[in-house]
């Protein structure tokens, strides 16, 4: 899959107004990006990067998972990486140290959100 046809095809469905073919091309991204698949060339689209990033999933183990919470790790739905510490469970919207935006969330707030999963065995 090229994600930046995909992002283009997207933002063409959302200008013509056809929100089913631009709920599959989200979908879609979402999908690739959760799977590890490289992100797409976001351009000026930072609204619309946020709102992808923030429905692709990370899977974790139990340790894992154990891990970010007892160090209250925050993750950021927008660069995809953990922070380190000072990062409540319930934590959302705050900024990403890494890369300056307004989505990192606490670990906790993105289990309840479906964000992470936790793969047992």
């Amino acid at each position: 899959m090229d994600p930046n046809e995909c992002l283009r095809l997207l933002i063409a469905a959302i200008a013509r107004g056809d929100a089913e073919q631009a709920n599959e091309h989200r979908e879609n991204l979402i999908t690739w990006i959760s799977r590890g698949g490289f992100q797409p060339d976001w351009g000026f689209h930072n609204e619309l990067k946020r709102a992808v990033l923030k429905h692709c999933t990370v899977t974790l183990t139990p340790e894992e998972y154990e891990h970010h919470t007892e160090n209250y790790d925050g993750y950021c739905t927008t660069c995809r990486t953990f922070t380190v510490g000072d990062c409540e469970p319930d934590t959302h919207d705050r900024r990403c140290d890494a890369c300056g935006a307004n989505t990192l969330y606490g670990t906790e707030e993105l289990v309840m959100m479906g964000t992470i999963v936790i793969k047992e065995g």
